[in-house]
């Protein structure tokens, strides 16, 4: 997703990371074998709108053959908590039969499609993290037309009503979340996200769809039709180490966290000074191989397409995320009024 879309152009690193995540994904996968669509939201509140993306960066994004779809807010102006919520609109992509959702700072690193088959995932498939029951910026979903109407029926929910961290989404969290590495993180919905996008999207799948993978540290636990089934921990991914591209060094980079870098907060790459130039990987850290090899995807992708994008001085842009970085369930009344 991309949003915050003005004449400021602050946004232009989102788009940057997207034909990044476009390149990898065609190195991964055999081209054909997915379609990459980018939802798009327009800054309303700059005071000379723009109702579309300009003309350059449209054909920039077709000559990478990436798909644009424009989202609006469910309710209220645009921010960082009405532009997260809107990811719901990938259960309304009903021509797939699957979708990899990917927040626009996030560069995968290994076939997703192979892991699943490896592991034999349930169609909805979400990542436990360190601070919430979910990973908020990737996950699969299977599309559904009822499943839209009732996530969209959901955000809505607290357009009209308080949030209240013991109730949340309607399903008391007493017994506990469960964070990545198997320990009760937490007993009710005050949790990372827990307001928003991973709240409503784990109470979703786990709750009111009934089906979906969940992946730790060191295992995976499937819920259907309210019944837990753990996989074994010993040999749980034993193997997918082979199946990632890219080595990354950092703790939570181990499979099965390793399938894709996301670069958080201010740590977006094009927020840093340039690195890599041709060298590739092969820092001491996780996040210093994958800003070396985000750069040399961009050079990559900017000859492959002719874009004459200033790499080197892209830091030297004021690209700061133009809907800030964060939520809070403050945020949820700041949209009410808006």
């Amino acid at each position: 997703m991309v949003a915050g879309v003005s004449p400021t152009k602050q946004y232009l690193g989102y788009l940057y990371n997207v034909l990044c995540a476009n390149h990898m994904l065609s190195t991964l996968s055999p081209r054909g074998s997915f379609d990459f669509v980018v939802f798009v939201m327009m800054d309303s509140t700059h005071e000379e709108p723009w109702t579309a993306l300009p003309t350059q960066d449209k054909a920039m994004l077709e000559r990478a053959g990436i798909k644009v779809q424009y989202v609006e807010p469910y309710f209220g102006e645009p921010s960082f908590y009405t532009l997260i919520m809107t990811k719901l609109e990938i259960f309304s992509l009903t021509d797939y039969t699957s979708v990899v959702f990917m927040d626009s700072d996030v560069l995968p690193l290994a076939s997703f499609a192979d892991f699943a088959a490896a592991h034999g995932l349930r169609e909805n498939v979400i990542w436990a993290w360190k601070v919430s029951p979910m990973h908020g910026g990737f996950l699969v979903v299977r599309p559904s037309a009822d499943t839209y109407e009732t996530a969209k029926s959901l955000a809505m929910k607290f357009r009209d009503e308080e949030w209240k961290f013991a109730e949340g989404w309607g399903e008391s969290l007493k017994e506990g979340w469960i964070n990545m590495h198997g320990k009760v993180g937490g007993r009710d919905w005050e949790f990372n996200g827990g307001h928003a996008d991973q709240g409503l999207f784990y109470y979703l799948l786990k709750y009111v769809v009934q089906d979906v993978s969940i992946i730790y540290v060191d295992q995976v636990v499937d819920w259907v039709g309210g019944v837990e089934t753990a996989r074994a921990r010993e040999s749980a991914f034993k193997g997918d180490e082979e199946r990632v591209k890219v080595r990354m060094d950092s703790m939570v980079d181990k499979v099965p966290y390793n399938l894709f870098y996301h670069f958080t907060g201010k740590q977006k790459p094009w927020l840093q000074e340039a690195v890599g130039g041709g060298g590739g990987v092969g820092g001491d850290g996780g996040r210093e191989n994958a800003l070396a090899l985000w750069y040399d995807t961009l050079r990559t992708v900017d000859e492959m397409y002719q874009l004459a994008i200033d790499i080197d001085g892209l830091h030297n842009q004021d690209m700061r995320s133009p809907l800030g970085y964060f939520s809070t369930s403050k945020a949820i009344d700041k949209a009410k009024v808006g």
